[in-house]
């Protein structure tokens, strides 16, 4: 795709945007053709924000992401130098529950965005299915994969925020919300 970063952050006019690489097996190993990522399969520690546990080889969730140490820091600078309402994207899913995929360090990452005071939403994918969930005054997403495990493929959304709303405007098989924040 021509992507050469695995961390970008830019403003479009009242908004903060951040974009997290969640494909890292450990500190210095990306996830790529050469490194499918076999280290995150079973047994991985998660530190989730809803627990800390193992998964174990009966867990569906199957490989999980990671956040490096350094894109953390970058994280917390980041969001520390702006005053806008922000909002992450991240490839795999951020605080939707159990057996769900997500990041290995999910907990860290939920901290600070909630110190931050300034992630109103936080959209991911990975997972097949549609998910989304308010927690402290954040709106979690995760969009449907657009091929895996759908009965049609081609599923996106078009996402519109305004000054108190954020639009999911879903197609084909992806869901539609509207929600309201208050940050």
């Amino acid at each position: 795709m021509g992507i050469d970063y695995s961390w970008h952050s830019f403003d479009v006019r009242d908004f903060h945007f951040i974009i997290l690489d969640g494909a890292w097996t450990e500190e210095d190993s990306f996830i790529s053709p050469e490194n499918p990522g076999n280290a995150q399969l079973p047994p991985v520690y998660l530190r989730l924000k809803d627990e800390f546990r193992f998964t174990t080889s009966n867990d569906p969730m199957g490989h999980v992401g990671h956040i490096p140490n350094r894109d953390l820091q970058r994280l917390k600078e980041d969001l520390a130098a702006t005053r806008k309402k922000t909002i992450i994207f991240c490839h795999y899913p951020i605080n939707l529950g159990p057996y769900s995929h997500r990041l290995d360090n999910e907990a860290e990452v939920v901290e600070i965005f909630g110190r931050s005071g300034r992630v109103i939403a936080v959209f991911a994918g990975h997972h097949p299915r549609c998910r989304y969930r308010e927690d402290n005054g954040m709106h979690y997403f995760t969009l449907q994969g657009m091929g895996q495990n759908c009965r049609r493929f081609g599923s996106y959304a078009k996402v519109t925020v305004t000054k108190d709303k954020i639009i999911v405007d879903g197609e084909v098989e992806q869901a539609s919300y509207v929600v309201h924040y208050n940050k």
